[in-house]
């Protein structure tokens, strides 16, 4: 079986090193116990392995594949292979093409797991109700699905994908395209240039891949990641991330113990609230604020990352009004 998996910045997945290229094998699959864990859809992945965290991701092959599912398209396997490694574009792109992939276009319905499909320029696609799937392919084009465990894709130049409800998820691929998710535990991915990414909703996720794209997450432990030359990445919401990779990029993120991480020539990471930190490349600005218990705020300052004093890629926090790197 065709799936993805993704990984910690090391290529390890919960302590165990894995590489490219290589098989790995164990006795028994049992979902979330043992066995090798993949992701049909590589949007689901984003779940487990957020981009604002340095995660890698890997097309891989598995085998021995039980028959256990839960709410998403998790599945545990025996052995596993390890295919070529993605970047968040790719991911994206995968997550389109499995939304299409799972649409009967010659059967189009209304209703509890309902199917629509919409394909040429211009066209429009909705589809409402629970495990409900729409799909829109042509430039112009529209996609918008409603329900719990809905999904929404639209591939095309200015194209649009919208989905609402618990768990749902939204993607969009092509120049200038639009993505927006809501609903707790949602998703929303957008790749291409001057491409856009919107998520609300506890524990959403945001990404968006492509020069000047932007990606905004909002809730609770909400993630965002922006990926291309002056991107901008925004989460807000307590525990919340925001991660922004390019040069000119900025990455901001507001709620408490909330982190910010900026990559890139020139690029600023904020984070305001209480028992924040950031971090950014030499070269780069962190901006960071200190918030007492009482939420009084004590001091906001910017540091530039000059690489010797202030180091690159290491967090940071303000306290007593210094500069302090934490772990």
């Amino acid at each position: 079986m065709k799936a993805y998996k993704g990984f910690d910045s090391d290529m390890t997945c919960r302590g165990f090193q894995y590489e490219e290229g290589k098989v790995y094998k164990e006795p028994t699959a049992d979902l979330c116990k043992t066995g090798f864990h993949a992701c049909e859809d590589p949007l689901d992945c984003l779940g487990y392995y957020h981009p604002a965290d340095g995660t890698i991701y890997h097309e891989v092959e598995l085998d021995g594949v039980s028959a256990q599912r839960e709410g998403d398209t998790k599945v545990c396997g025996t052995k596993i292979k390890i295919g070529a490694k993605l970047d968040l574009a790719q991911v994206i792109k995968g997550g389109v093409d499995f939304v299409f992939s799972k649409v009967d276009w010659e059967n189009v319905k209304g209703g509890d797991s309902s199917t629509s499909a919409s394909s040429g320029n211009s066209s429009t696609s909705a589809s409402s109700g629970d495990f409900s799937t729409s799909a829109s392919s042509g430039n112009s084009s529209t996609s918008a699905s409603s329900g719990n465990y809905s999904k929404s894709a639209s591939s095309g130049n200015y194209s649009k994908s919208a989905s609402s409800g618990d768990y749902s998820k939204s993607a969009s691929s092509g120049d200038s395209s639009t993505s927006a998710s809501s609903g707790d535990f949602s998703t929303s991915a957008s790749s291409g240039d001057s491409s856009t990414s919107a998520s609300s909703g506890d524990f959403s996720t945001s990404a968006s891949s492509g020069d000047y794209s932007t990606s905004a997450s909002s809730g609770d432990f909400s993630t965002s990641a922006s990926s291309g030359n002056s991107s901008t990445s925004a989460s807000s919401g307590n525990y919340s991330k925001s991660a922004s990779s390019g040069n000119y990029s900025k990455s901001a993120s507001s709620g408490d113990y909330s982190k910010s991480e900026a990559k890139g020539k020139e690029c600023i990471a904020a984070a305001l609230g209480r028992g924040v930190k950031a971090r950014a490349s030499k070269g780069g600005w962190i901006a960071l604020s200190e918030i007492d218990e009482n939420d009084h705020i004590l001091d906001i300052k910017a540091f530039k990352v000059d690489g010797e004093k202030i180091k690159a890629d290491t967090w940071y926090s303000l306290k007593n009004g210094e500069l302090v790197e934490v772990k």
